[in-house]
């Protein structure tokens, strides 16, 4: 009998001392506090933040720097053709006689027809300033806005 009272002592006192810890996961009140909180929070939030931005480069959305990005010329010529007309007629005009001349060279001068700027939407046009003149038509592309 007395050993039983003793072991019956011992658990009580031993479940009053450990029991408060093992019922908190989170010891000294990790999270349960305002001082332990936030680095949980900030940790979610970096975290997030790197999620998105890994999505967005290899969804190829918006990269860091906010520009369109493109892995191939292919995607980029079917985004100049679908953006064409979007400059207004000044940004049109400033690059106009440059891109008159790039084009007359492209069809070796023996183009005769009107040229206005939905004649430069030309694939293969494109192909031409993508090889021989990257410089203009990385203008036109900070005209069209990507």
């Amino acid at each position: 009998m007395r050993l039983f009272n003793y072991l019956l002592a011992a658990s009580v006192v031993l479940g009053a001392c450990v029991g408060p810890a093992l019922a908190d996961p989170y010891h000294n009140g990790y999270r349960n506090n305002n001082n332990g909180n936030h680095r949980a929070k900030h940790w979610k939030k970096k975290y997030r933040k790197a999620v998105r931005r890994n999505n967005n480069i290899n969804n190829n959305n918006n990269n860091i720097s906010g520009h369109r990005t493109f892995n191939n010329w292919n995607d980029e010529r079917t985004y100049y053709s679908s953006n064409w007309n979007r400059p207004n007629a000044a940004a049109r005009a400033r690059y106009d006689a440059q891109m008159r001349e790039n084009y007359l060279r492209y069809k070796n001068n023996n183009y005769n027809g009107n040229v206005n700027w939905s004649t430069y939407n030309d694939p293969r046009f494109m192909d031409y300033l993508h090889n021989n003149n990257p410089s203009l038509l990385t203008n036109i592309r900070n005209v069209i806005g990507f």
